[in-house]
């Protein structure tokens, strides 16, 4: 690779923006597959296992869905798991779990906060919104994949044995190993004014400090995505779920939860921070029901390869997710985030509605309770971030799942309640697939 100078490389993080064209961009996970999206009906909430429905024939035809990344030769000895911390203790405030942002299910839904601070400003002027903290290579790490956005926040992929990726965002400041290591490689050739990437093989000791936290957002965040691993395997990791098609999500058809992989006494030292939280899982479809991540287009039966990737890539703002809370004392609370209002439903300030389920009936049932053959109608009320609900009914939504369950029609009102019915749509409803 051609070297940069350090005066050439302090340029290039004070002005380059990041390659993709928004903040998403960034994060964007690699994405998997699956060799089958058919299988029986499981119940998350159980932790069944649904047997892995790969064939021979179709692994050898279209690649493993899930193999690592990039080239990394380094085998992970027996369990994988962090060797030392992320950050220190005293560093955390809270972590809290939730898509955030986003729409689709995706690799860093746990967020990592580090306190909120008053009247501090970063060199551009803008308000900083929480402590910096150090944050550092919790693994050994063999290979970069990290891109620099306008605000000189940092996000991307440090890849580990076996090609197991750590995903990190809303970080800053490269530490002077990490900026020694970045010196030393060229960006890659699109790098130009508004964009940078940085893609190249590499050791970084664990414990070795790699950024702070940019101070952007309220924390950062941190995720891990296991490769090599099949759809069975995955399903027994902590914190994974259930995925239909893993290789089509926002990125958590790969993601577990992170902080189960540090070793005692730090993993319970972390998860002491969740507080009502749980962490996952993120994956949470439920075949034959309308529960789980539905997509603007049918998947195929079977992975169709990489060379396909334009044919099935997620766009996650044409998609909507239908899950269940993460809180604990939250368990009958469920969720729809939406992007775009699509069907009649605004999305909101936090792209998300939120209801309690009821037990019978077919208003305001559970997400897994809605099955083929009826029309429910749900009384939904805004999120308004991650912890508060609004109180009143603003919007019902209208869902009716196809006899096979791969298809789900959906249309939003803006009223408070669901009348008695009989219901039916009124020509703004939308269908969208497995």
């Amino acid at each position: 690779m051609k070297h940069l100078s350090f005066a050439i490389l302090v340029l290039l993080l004070l002005v380059l923006a990041s390659c993709g064209d928004s903040e998403a961009g960034i994060n964007a996970a690699p994405e998997g597959g699956y060799a089958d999206k058919n299988s029986e009906v499981v119940d998350i909430s159980k932790s069944e296992l649904i047997p892995e429905p790969e064939k021979a024939t179709a692994y050898l035809s279209t690649g493993f869905w899930n193999k690592p990344m990039v080239p990394v030769a380094e085998e992970c000895t027996g369990d994988f798991y962090f060797t030392h911390s992320l950050v220190n203790i005293e560093d955390i405030e809270s972590i809290g779990v939730s898509p955030g942002s986003h729409i689709a299910p995706h690799d860093h839904m746990a967020y990592w906060s580090t306190g909120h601070v008053e009247n501090v400003f970063h060199a551009n002027g803008e308000r900083q919104a929480s402590r910096k903290v150090q944050i550092y290579s919790p693994a050994d790490i063999f290979y970069i994949h990290m891109s620099i956005n306008a605000k000189k926040e940092w996000g991307g992929y440090l890849y580990t044995c076996d090609g197991h990726a750590i995903m990190l965002g809303h970080v800053a400041e490269p530490s002077d190993e990490l900026y020694f290591i970045l010196s030393q490689n060229s960006p890659e050739p699109s790098c130009a004014e508004d964009s940078c990437r940085w893609d190249f093989p590499t050791f970084i000791p664990s414990g070795t400090p790699l950024f702070k936290s940019s101070g952007f957002s309220g924390g950062f965040d941190f995720g891990l995505l296991l490769a090599g691993l099949t759809a069975a395997e995955l399903q027994q990791q902590p914190g994974y779920g259930y995925s239909i098609t893993p290789w089509r999500t926002g990125g958590s058809g790969k993601a577990v939860c992170p902080l189960e992989y540090f070793q005692e006494p730090l993993r319970s030292e972390y998860k002491k921070f969740l507080g009502d939280f749980n962490c996952g899982p993120f994956n949470q479809d439920v075949p034959g029901t309308a529960m789980g991540f539905w997509l603007d287009s049918p998947s195929p039966d079977h992975f169709p390869g990489f060379h396909l990737r334009g044919q099935w890539e997620v766009n996650e703002w044409q998609t909507i997710w239908l899950f269940r809370d993460f809180r604990k004392t939250k368990n009958s609370r469920f969720n729809i985030a939406i992007g775009a209002n699509m069907f009649g439903l605004d999305p909101g300030p936090q792209n998300e509605h939120s209801y309690v389920a009821a037990n019978d009936g077919f208003k305001n049932r559970a997400w897994d309770d809605i099955k083929p053959g009826s029309l429910y109608c749900i009384e939904l009320s805004v999120r308004e971030n991650m912890f508060v609900v609004s109180e009143d009914v603003q919007n019902i939504l209208m869902l009716e799942l196809s006899e096979d369950a791969q298809q789900l029609t959906v249309e939003g009102r803006q009223t408070s309640e669901c009348s008695k019915g009989p219901w039916r749509f009124q020509g703004m409803e939308r269908t969208f697939y497995r």
